[in-house]
């Protein structure tokens, strides 16, 4: 049987291929043909689009409200350089940066608010000619209100609301149960990205240990805020400290705790202890001029929301 020629225009297409991935010259004059002869030097984040984006700060709205603006509002823009944030300052809503596709910023809207808590965002450049941040924050821009909840304390021994002429009998060396409830409002939240942390101050003489115990939240042991700590000068006070994840919510929530109280040698006759409620929001620590979550503190005029929440509870 005689040998067959291979085809000439299989051949050139064999040729071609090798040619067009194994020379980059070829490859690019044939990738500059298809896509109108004028090359486009890719950008970070490898768009070849555009040589230049302007972001938009916001805009923001109300979580629990979507058609409500919250145009007052600020946010502190930070540009992520490595593991480095570089502090843009406080802008307003629809201040506009030039930037490029594939930059990477850390803004924290409602930096200063005393209306809503600050949410962390994270934002990419996209590929495109102008942005708004709100269209790649993964929905961050809905902001929470601070909403203040109320504390209500019943006695063991009666069940009854706690009040200055209702007190919890509460001999020498003895213990109660006092039920507390706390009730968040509703379209808000209380420290919706941190703890909420509740604090008791109890005369240390009368009252030798302090627990806190709840079947709606998960409560552990948390450090006092520094603020607390030196909120009172005097001596013969002690501080026990809870906390339990921050509350966001549509609805009103009512949440129940157990508070066990042991008395010393000293009855807790014609006592009293404080409930302080706090709670975490982003703030600027104005030592290293970065974003950090926690509670509100005095050092350096660093504060989170400074909304205070106070109980008090009366003993006989």
């Amino acid at each position: 049987m005689g040998k067959s020629n291979m085809n000439p225009w299989i051949i050139g297409v064999i040729i071609f291929a090798v040619a067009f991935f194994a020379v980059p010259s070829f490859h690019d004059s044939i990738t500059d043909i298809f896509q109108g002869g004028d090359t486009v030097t890719p950008t970070s984040g490898g768009c070849t689009a555009f040589d230049g984006t302007t972001m938009t700060i916001g805009p923001f709205s109300y979580k629990y409200s979507p058609g409500t603006s919250a145009a007052t509002e600020s946010a502190n823009v930070y540009r992520v350089d490595g593991t480095n944030l570089i502090d843009l300052g406080s802008k307003n809503k629809t201040t506009t940066y030039e930037t490029q596709p594939g930059d990477r910023f850390k803004i924290i809207y409602a930096d200063s608010s005393s209306v809503f808590y600050g949410r962390e965002a994270d934002v990419t450049v996209p590929c495109a000619a102008a942005f708004e941040t709100s269209t790649v924050d993964g929905g961050k821009y809905k902001l929470v209100a601070n909403k203040t909840p109320t504390i209500t304390v019943f006695n063991d021994d009666d069940g009854l609301k706690n009040t200055a002429v209702n007190n919890e009998s509460l001999a020498a060396n003895d213990a109660a149960n006092m039920k507390m409830k706390i009730v968040y409002l509703s379209k808000g939240g209380w420290s919706p990205f941190g703890d909420a942390y509740i604090t008791f101050k109890v005369n240390s003489t009368a009252i030798t240990d302090v627990e806190l115990s709840s079947n709606d939240v998960t409560v552990t042991t948390g450090d006092t805020p520094n603020f607390r700590q030196s909120d009172n000068s005097s001596t013969g006070f002690k501080f026990y400290t809870f906390k339990h994840p921050g509350i966001d919510t549509e609805n009103v929530k009512s949440v129940d705790y157990t508070i066990s109280l042991e008395s010393g040698s000293t009855d807790g006759m014609n006592n009293t202890f404080n409930i302080f409620l706090d709670d975490e929001d982003y703030y600027q620590n104005s030592d290293t001029g970065l974003p950090e979550m926690g509670v509100e503190t005095e050092d350096d005029a660093d504060v989170g929301h400074t909304t205070e929440v106070k109980q008090e509870v009366w003993l006989e």
